[in-house]
């Protein structure tokens, strides 16, 4: 009987083992088959619950990807732009005369610019440029002579609307 007695005690023996086994598998189930990654975008939420805003470098106004500036009056890009890391074309090729009418209105709204009025002009390679009115606001202006980064005006007044590097 003792045959018996030792088979029943190795089968009893590998029960045990197969439940051990069985139960350190279910409790790191998840080391051996990890799920699949995702694409998801990174969450914008940091660790302690606050949310983070993207980072810009631009001292100005951003509007379609650029760094606007509000020139002082009869000073051209290259001065404006001459502290925020120089000129960016986008002067030329996005509110100029390479750019759009509509490009130059969206960065004066942007600028918190208010205007009495607005025309499209040939003043020289100013591209998008203000004059202050007698009301206080300013009349805007498009130019559609090739837009320069070193046109001024010598006609006092105009105020050069400015994409700069920062």
């Amino acid at each position: 009987m003792k045959s018996k007695e030792s088979s029943i005690a190795i089968i009893v023996a590998l029960i045990g083992l197969c439940g051990v086994l069985g139960a350190a598998a279910i409790n790191n189930w998840g080391k051996l088959f990890p799920p699949p990654p995702t694409n998801a975008p990174p969450s914008p939420h940091s660790p302690g619950g606050v949310t983070e805003e993207p980072v810009s470098n631009c001292s100005g106004t951003e509007v379609g990807g650029f760094c606007w500036h509000f020139g002082e009056e009869d000073v051209s890009c290259d001065a404006v732009c001459a502290h925020h890391d120089g000129y960016n074309n986008a002067t030329r090729t996005y509110a100029g005369s390479d750019g759009a009418t509509d490009n130059c209105r969206r960065v004066l709204a942007k600028l918190n610019i208010t205007l009495d009025n607005f025309f499209e002009t040939a003043q020289g390679g100013l591209g998008c440029f203000t004059i202050q009115t007698t009301s206080g606001n300013y009349s805007g202006f498009w130019d559609k002579q090739p837009t320069t980064s070193q046109a001024t005006s010598v006609t006092p007044g105009r105020r050069r609307i400015c994409a700069c590097q920062r």
